[in-house]
């Protein structure tokens, strides 16, 4: 069976059509005829539970919809095929024009799985602790495989992440969730990375149920409120929200919403990129303009790695993300997001120490009093820069750095390293209080940021 789907000018649409399908079988389908955007296709069964979800901005066409996992059936939920009427939902946020069309083939199931052991990324247990060492875990927060615009196979991603020894992974195809990964040592991070549209994109880390974007997208809506209502309700759900790469080339950052719904601002997205089409300085900045006015939004990077670069290397894990954890698992891994207690580092391995009062304390720490910052950078010197609300007040380069800093009223301190122009190490700060906030929307306080950075610069 085809079915065809034509859009119009509207802002956002819904198209669903009712399948009849027989009990007990594999639904086959196939993503035909439509541009390689950012839309979307929702399976739900006759309960009304969401069982599948494909984007049109992927490598892969094909899928199947069974009852056990196999390599077909990634992007869904397995599970007993119900007979009856099941929906087919197309999601077009924003105004994308043209048609797109599918094909539902209705097969007798197929009993055999994968035959490789599976990780079902969304039902695994959050608390589970995979390694009880208390100490920092590192990993990768941002990159992409063939189920969306990536340029390598999931079990290549894989791969290369146990070669490279992570702890942690996330993969954050386009809108879409990961469904089962093959049993590997990179704990997987359950998350998609939100993309309606050019203007902005959101990482959700601790997806624990595949997103109905039907729900937000009503006819004629427009994406900014679709954006705030999704947003408003990822949080309340547990969900960890990150702004990503704020200031790259083609993004026009022209969303609203409220910045209390967001925990993360990614400062450090792909490095590796040769002609350096991503910000990163200017993301930093933007980061410290947002905490002098009150709003804890802590750091975040990722590699947003798609493919192999010019020289043939694979960027998975530059940067490195590393998260301070009592134990590596979910739950930890989410919670050193939410507080703060995160490094980020490119092409360097660097540690830091910091003591208060005699006693030690992460990035993300409410202090009173001095802090000692002790670094260092295993292979070089770096030129090391103490920040205090947003101005370098210490700057040294060396291999180890020692440097305390006493904060006084409503200060925020920092430490990132740099070289060759480029920050390559970047801790969340301590703060030892912050001023109220009274303003959320993220277009003024973007507005005033521009407006400040504009004036600096001159």
């Amino acid at each position: 069976m085809r079915l065809t789907y034509r859009f119009t000018q509207q802002t956002c649409e819904v198209h669903t059509s009712v399948v009849e399908v027989p009990a007990g079988c594999d639904i086959h389908i196939t993503l035909l005829n439509g541009p390689f955007e950012h839309f979307f296709l929702l399976v739900k069964d006759p309960t009304k539970r969401l069982r599948a979800l494909f984007t049109w901005k992927s490598r892969i066409q094909h899928y199947c919809l069974r009852q056990v996992i196999s390599n077909e059936a990634n992007l869904t939920v397995p599970g007993p095929i119900a007979g009856g009427e099941w929906q087919f939902t197309v999601v077009k946020p924003g105004t994308l024009l043209g048609e797109a069309a599918i094909d539902i083939n209705c097969v007798p199931a197929t009993i055999t799985g994968s035959g490789k052991p599976q990780i079902d990324v969304l039902n695994q247990p959050f608390d589970s602790v995979v390694n009880p060492q208390r100490r920092w875990y590192h990993g990768d927060l941002h990159a992409h495989t063939l189920y969306s615009d990536g340029r390598v196979a999931l079990d290549d991603v894989l791969h290369v992440a146990q070669q490279r020894q992570m702890d942690f992974l996330a993969i954050t195809d386009h809108s879409i969730v990961t469904t089962f990964v093959p049993d590997c040592r990179p704990l997987i991070i359950p998350a998609t990375e939100l993309t309606f549209d050019n203007e902005l994109h959101y990482n959700v880390f601790g997806v624990k149920q595949l997103i109905d974007y039907s729900q937000y997208c009503e006819v004629g809506i427009n994406v900014t409120d679709f954006i705030s209502r999704l947003h408003t309700d990822l949080a309340r759900a547990g969900n960890v929200i990150s702004i990503n790469h704020p200031f790259a080339e083609g993004i026009s950052l022209g969303h609203e919403f409220d910045l209390r719904s967001v925990h993360l601002l990614e400062v450090i997205n792909a490095p590796h990129l040769a002609d350096q089409p991503i910000d990163n300085e200017k993301a930093i900045r933007f980061f410290d303009f947002l905490w002098s006015k009150g709003l804890k939004i802590f750091a975040s990077g990722g590699s947003d790695a798609h493919k192999p670069g010019a020289q043939g290397s694979y960027p998975l894990g530059l940067p490195r993300v590393s998260i301070y954890c009592e134990g590596l698992c979910l739950d930890a891994l989410l919670q050193g997001l939410r507080s703060g207690r995160t490094l980020i580092s490119h092409n360097v391995t660097c540690a830091l120490n910091m003591l208060h009062n005699g006693v030690s304390v992460f990035p993300g720490s409410r202090v009173s009093g001095p802090v000692t910052f002790q670094a260092e950078c295993t292979e070089r010197p770096l030129t090391w820069r103490m920040i205090r609300n947003g101005e370098c007040i210490h700057e040294l380069y060396c291999q180890s750095y020692d440097y305390t800093v006493v904060p006084g009223v409503a200060d925020v301190v920092r430490l990132e390293a740099r070289e060759g122009g480029r920050t390559v190490f970047f801790a969340n700060p301590v703060y030892s209080a912050l001023p109220t906030a009274s303003e959320y929307r993220f277009s003024v306080l973007l507005r005033d940021f521009l407006a400040q950075d504009s004036a600096r610069a001159r």
